[in-house]
C-alpha cells in the first residue's frame, strides 16, 4: 500500500479576489479547507501550501477505486454554489496526483510531480485531475530548456519575420488577386531543435512574460521592414500591416508609448497598421481594455477582433470595445462543405459585422470552393494557403510584383540593417 498526493489548486480563483475582494476569497478558502477535511479520513492530512494551494496525503490506499472516491467527492462538493457575504461564489479545483513509490528520495520531489500533474489537469479544463507520469516531467523539463533558450532568440537573432497576405474577396480572380495587407507572424528558427512551432513558443513567451519583450521587437522589425518596402516601392501605398497583440502586452503601461515611438522612428503612416486580439485576450480588466482600445484607436490604428467565434462572441464585447474588423476562424471556413448550418453562421456573422460597421476576414482559406461560397456570404477579406503560405519578408516584393500590386521593379538597393541601438535595447528588455 503507497502513500497518494494530491496537490490541489482552485480554478479561477484570482478570479474571485479581484471581483469580490480578498475578505470573500479568505472565506472562500476557509470553507475549501473544511470540505477537503471532510473528504479524507482522520488517518490522512490536509495542509494549505499557500494562496489557492492544498495538498491532501491518502494513508494506506489499498486500490486505485479508493484514490478516485476521494476525488469525486471533494469534486462534488465544490461544485456546489457557496454563500458568501450575499455572493453566490462557484469554484472547481484542478488535483494533480501522485503514487510515492520508493523511487522518490525526498518529499519536495514527490509534491513537485503532483504538482506537475496538477497544471496538466488545468490544461485539459477545469474540475479534472491528472496522475503523473514519467512523460509528464520530461515535456516539463523540455519547456524549461526552451524558456531559457527564447530569452537569448532575439539577441541570437532566431527569430524572423513571416508575411501572409490578405485578400479582397471582391474581386474576380481572373488574372490577379488585390492584396490589401499582409499579417505579421513570428517564427522562431532555434539552432538545435529547428523550426519551433508559434503555438508552442507564444504560449512559453505569455507565462513568463518575454511576450512583452518579443511583442515590441515584432512591432518595431515589422515596422521597419514595411518602411523599407515603401522606400523601395514608392506605390506601396494602401497596403497595412496586421500585428497580433497579447493580453499580456495589452495590460503593459509602456504599449501606446510603444506604438507612438515605433510610428515615429519608422514613419510609418497610421493607416497602414492594424492591431489585432483575441477575444479572451480583451474579457480581463473590460474596463482596462475598452480605454487602451479606444485611445489606440484614436491614434488611427485599426482594431481586430481574431478567431472570433471560439471565444465567449458576446454581443456585449462587440458594442463594447472599439472594433474595426473581424476576424472569422479558421475552424467555421473548414467547415463551410458541411451544410446550410455551417453556412449559415458564416453569414450570420457577415451580416452582424456589417451591422455594426466591421470589416470580415475570414481565416484559413485552403480551396476555391472555400473562396467561392465565403465571396456568395458577402464576406470582404481573407487569407490562408490558397493565395499563399506566410513568406519571409525577402519574398513579399516578388510576390507582389507576380500579383500586380506593385508596377515596377525595385532600384538596386542594399537593404538597411536594423540599428544595433535597437538590437541591444530589445535584449536587454528579455533579458
Amino acid at each position: 500500500m503507497i502513500t497518494k498526493v494530491f496537490f490541489i489548486d482552485l480554478d479561477d480563483f484570482k478570479r474571485v479576489n479581484d471581483t469580490l475582494g480578498h475578505l470573500i476569497g479568505d472565506r472562500l478558502l476557509m470553507q475549501v479547507s473544511g470540505i477537503l477535511q471532510a473528504s479524507v479520513r482522520d488517518i490522512d492530512s490536509v495542509a494549505r501550501l499557500g494562496g489557492d494551494e492544498f495538498t491532501i496525503l491518502l494513508e494506506y490506499v489499498r486500490d486505485w477505486k479508493d484514490v478516485l472516491t476521494v476525488v469525486k467527492r471533494i469534486q462534488e462538493q465544490l461544485n456546489t454554489a457557496f454563500q458568501l457575504e450575499h455572493h453566490e461564489v462557484f469554484t472547481s479545483a484542478s488535483i494533480g496526483i501522485v503514487f510515492s513509490t520508493p523511487n522518490y528520495q525526498t518529499a519536495t520531489e514527490i509534491v513537485r510531480d503532483a504538482d506537475i500533474a496538477m497544471y496538466r489537469a488545468k490544461a485539459n479544463g477545469k474540475g479534472c485531475y491528472e496522475v503523473f507520469d514519467r512523460s509528464m516531467y520530461d515535456q516539463v523539463l523540455h519547456l524549461v530548456k526552451l524558456e531559457n533558450a527564447l530569452r537569448q532568440a532575439i539577441a541570437n537573432q532566431e527569430l524572423h519575420l513571416y508575411y501572409q497576405p490578405i485578400v479582397n474577396l471582391r474581386d474576380n480572380f481572373a488574372d490577379y488577386w488585390t492584396i490589401e495587407g499582409f499579417e505579421v507572424l513570428a517564427r522562431w528558427h532555434h539552432p538545435e531543435k529547428g523550426l519551433v512551432p508559434a503555438s508552442e513558443f507564444i504560449s512559453i513567451a505569455e507565462d513568463t512574460g518575454q511576450i512583452n519583450a518579443i511583442g515590441e521587437w515584432v512591432l518595431q522589425q515589422a515596422c521597419l521592414q514595411f518602411q523599407q518596402l515603401r522606400s523601395q516601392y514608392p506605390d506601396v501605398t494602401n497596403l497595412y500591416l496586421s500585428i497580433n497583440i497579447s493580453g499580456r502586452q495589452l495590460r503593459e503601461p509602456s504599449l501606446l508609448n510603444l506604438l507612438d515611438h515605433t510610428l515615429q522612428t519608422t514613419q510609418i503612416p497610421r493607416h497602414c497598421l492594424k492591431l489585432e486580439l483575441t477575444e479572451s485576450s480583451l474579457i480581463e480588466n473590460t474596463a482596462i481594455a475598452a480605454k487602451i482600445l479606444t485611445e489606440i484607436q484614436q491614434r488611427g490604428i485599426e482594431i481586430s477582433l481574431d478567431d472570433f467565434g471560439t471565444g465567449f462572441s458576446s454581443l456585449r464585447y462587440l458594442h463594447q470595445f472599439p472594433l474595426n474588423v473581424i476576424k472569422i476562424d479558421r475552424s467555421f471556413v473548414e467547415t463551410l462543405d458541411r451544410g446550410m448550418r455551417e453556412r449559415s453562421i458564416i453569414h450570420s456573422i457577415v451580416m452582424l459585422a456589417r451591422a455594426l460597421g466591421f470589416a470580415t476576414v475570414a481565416e484559413g482559406i485552403e480551396t476555391r470552393q472555400q473562396l467561392e461560397k465565403l465571396r456568395s456570404l458577402e464576406c470582404e477579406s481573407g487569407q490562408g494557403y490558397f493565395f499563399s503560405k506566410p513568406i519571409p519578408y525577402e519574398q513579399v516584393a516578388d510576390f507582389l510584383l507576380k500579383q500586380g500590386t506593385l508596377a515596377q521593379p525595385p532600384p538596386k538597393k542594399h537593404p538597411e540593417n536594423i540599428p544595433t541601438c535597437l538590437i541591444s535595447h530589445l535584449t536587454k528588455s528579455v533579458g
